[in-house]
């Protein structure tokens, strides 16, 4: 019998990446990748010989249509875009105190 695990997007969110000259977690990384490469993929043209939309479905966890999964991951971001703000917002008013 299969177990259901979480998606390895959870286990991402802790791992960090250097991008530039700063730091994002690869969870992060792969979501702004992944949303490009949907929106590729949704005209008709794989982004690169390798790529499979099963890979995204299994690593987010999502079910659906290219559109379907498109709609889910760019909220996602916004939700993560939002908890990033929020954390950052927190961090100043305890630094003001």
């Amino acid at each position: 019998m299969k177990t259901q695990t979480q998606p390895q997007y959870f286990a991402d969110l802790q791992k960090p990446i250097k991008v530039n000259n700063g730091y994002m977690s690869v969870a992060m990384w792969n979501l702004i990748v992944s949303i490009r490469d949907l929106k590729i993929y949704s005209r008709g043209i794989k982004p690169h010989r390798n790529w499979r939309i099963t890979d995204v479905k299994k690593y987010f966890g999502v079910q659906g249509s290219t559109l379907n999964i498109l709609s889910q991951l760019e909220l996602e971001l916004e939700l993560e875009k939002n908890r990033i703000e929020n954390f950052k917002n927190n961090n100043n008013l305890k630094k003001a105190w």
